[in-house]
């Protein structure tokens, strides 16, 4: 009775260790509570099946969304103006969908997107005034859309050192110091 006891012990304690996917449709975090309370309310989940959108003035770091690794769905950052960083999401590494990255007027790098290899989708940077590098996505390798850049002062594409397959289309506008590709 004990042996049957300590395994039932034993297969509770792993499937309960073992990372869960969660949230199938579209999930916004829109105030910084809700994003410190992700783990809180999703215990052990680390794959969005669905969805991610991060906006708002209210936003002001993405530390609660630490465990996440996998988003089936799309990831949009949009207007998030109080948001000087991605760190939060270093530990993202696949983007089921798009990946939009809109009016973060404090963004200067894409630092704390570290661990994303993969973005199935288009890949989309555009109207964010300061970012200057894209340092962040140095392990990404493929991005399965187009990849566009937009409204930013690049003066280079370090940071795309290790992408290796764009499955669309490639463009760069209004990025007025953007004077070399030669990452690419």
């Amino acid at each position: 009775m004990q042996k049957v006891l300590l395994l039932a012990l034993a297969g509770l304690v792993l499937s309960s260790t073992h990372a869960q996917t969660c949230l199938p449709g579209e999930t916004h975090f829109t105030t910084q509570a809700s994003v410190d309370n992700f783990q809180t309310n999703y215990p052990g989940c680390t794959h969005i099946l669905g969805s991610v959108s991060i906006s708002g003035t209210a936003i002001t770091n993405l530390n609660g969304l630490s465990v996440l690794t996998d988003i089936d769905g799309s990831l949009s950052i949009l207007s998030t103006t109080n948001l000087g960083s991605l760190t939060g999401l270093h530990n993202l590494t696949h983007i089921g969908g798009n990946l939009f990255v809109s009016g973060n007027a404090l963004l200067t790098d894409l630092s704390g997107l570290d661990g994303l290899e993969t973005v199935d989708g288009n890949t989309t940077i555009t109207g964010n005034s300061n970012l200057v590098s894209l340092a962040g996505l140095n392990n990404l390798t493929g991005i399965g859309g187009n990849l566009s850049v937009s409204g930013a002062m690049l003066a280079n594409l370090t940071g795309l050192n290790s992408l290796t397959t764009i499955g669309g289309h490639l463009g760069f506008t209004q990025c007025p110091v953007l004077s070399s590709l030669a990452v690419l």
